[in-house]
C-alpha cells in the first residue's frame, strides 16, 4: 500500500476487520454509512450525484500531500505490525524504461509502477 492508498488508510484509521478500496468505484455501488476519500485535483469538473451520497449517508473526506509525512510514520508502523503491500505493484521498469513506465500509468489499468534506479538481477 503506497501513495494515496496510505494517505486513505491513515486518514480513516482502518483497522481490524476493515476493508479498503483503492481506484473507486461508482458511489452507487457503496453500502449505507461508507466513507469517501477525495484524491487529487481533477483536470475538469467533476458531477457529484448528492442524492445518492445523502441517501447512503457517505462521508466525503479530502487528502492533500500535507498528510505525506503523518503517512510515512503510520507505513513505518504497519511495516512494524507485518504489512506486506507488494500485491499493489503491478509493474516494474528500470529507469531509461520511464516513457514506458509513464504510458503504463498512464493507461489507468496498472496498480503500482515501480521506476528501478539500480539494475534488478
Amino acid at each position: 500500500m503506497f501513495g494515496n492508498a496510505v494517505h486513505v488508510a491513515d486518514a480513516f484509521a482502518l483497522r481490524g476487520r476493515t476493508g479498503l478500496i483503492t481506484g473507486a468505484g461508482p458511489i452507487g455501488a457503496m453500502a449505507h454509512g461508507g466513507r469517501v476519500a477525495a484524491l487529487g485535483l481533477p483536470d475538469r469538473e467533476v458531477p457529484v450525484g448528492w442524492s445518492a451520497i445523502s441517501l447512503r449517508m457517505l462521508t466525503i473526506q479530502g487528502i492533500s500531500g500535507r498528510k505525506v509525512f503523518d503517512t510515512w510514520h503510520t507505513m513505518a508502523s504497519r511495516y512494524d505490525e507485518g504489512l506486506d503491500p507488494t500485491f499493489t505493484v503491478t509493474h516494474h521498469f528500470a529507469a531509461e524504461e520511464y516513457e514506458k513506465a509513464f504510458a503504463t500509468a498512464a493507461e489507468g489499468t496498472a496498480g503500482k509502477v515501480i521506476l528501478d534506479w539500480v539494475p534488478r538481477d
